[in-house]
């Protein structure tokens, strides 16, 4: 990813080193359940896929976000996005994105992992 510039880098670096709890914000046509990683690792220590499909049923998965490193201009940003919706169905990205003309477009995605 050669377009993304260092302080974006480094502001996504050190947003990324706490934890940050995603507040429910979104207007959604969709239910979206919030859990942390505490929550995530304790439902996954059984049969982890079954039982998230047997109280969701028309889950998704379980889809990882990053907070968002910032330029001083406020014109790219980086973010994580990970989806997983089963063992071996997932995969996880770095998004880089570029604000023009006050819209947001994606300028790069890397994949950094598969499943």
């Amino acid at each position: 990813m050669r377009a993304v510039k260092q302080e974006t880098f480094d502001d996504f670096q050190i947003k990324n080193t706490q934890p940050c709890p995603l507040a429910d914000f979104f207007d959604l046509d969709v239910t979206v359940v919030f859990m942390n990683e505490k929550e995530v690792r304790e439902h996954f220590q059984n049969d982890a896929w079954f039982e998230l499909y047997a109280k969701y049923p028309f889950s998704q998965g379980i889809m990882t976000l990053s907070r968002v490193g910032f330029n001083s201009e406020m014109n790219q940003a980086l973010v994580y996005v990970g989806n997983q919706k089963e063992i071996l169905s997932g995969a996880g990205y770095y998004v880089l994105l570029t604000k023009m003309n006050g819209v947001w477009i994606i300028q790069d995605k890397v994949m950094i992992w598969i499943s």
